[in-house]
C-alpha cells in the first residue's frame, strides 16, 4: 500500500458525546477533533461549529501546499465555493 502524499492528507480524530442535566432541557451531542500526530484538540459546542472548522481547516490546507502541488491537482480540487457548507437548522 502506498503512503498518501503528506499535502494530500489531514487527520483527525473525532470525539462525539451527549450532555445533559443543568440548563440543558434535553441532551445535545457535543464534538472534538484531536490531531493523533500532534494531540492537539479542540472543542465544538455543536455539528455546525464542527463542520465549519473542517471546512476551514481543509481550504486553509489546500492554500499552505507548494504551488506546484496545487498545480497538480487543480482539475480535480474542488474550489472554496465548492467545499461543505453547513445547514443553517442545525
Amino acid at each position: 500500500m502506498t503512503q498518501p502524499r503528506r499535502e494530500l492528507y489531514q487527520s483527525y480524530w473525532l470525539h462525539c458525546w451527549q450532555e445533559s442535566g443543568g440548563l440543558l432541557p434535553n441532551p445535545v451531542w457535543r464534538f472534538s477533533l484531536e490531531d493523533p500526530h500532534s494531540r492537539q484538540q479542540q472543542e465544538f459546542p455543536n455539528l455546525r461549529e464542527l463542520i465549519i472548522a473542517l471546512n476551514t481547516a481543509l481550504i486553509e490546507s489546500r492554500y499552505q501546499r507548494p504551488a506546484a502541488a496545487r498545480r497538480s491537482t487543480a482539475s480535480t480540487d474542488q474550489t472554496p465555493e465548492g467545499m461543505i457548507k453547513p445547514r443553517s437548522d442545525l
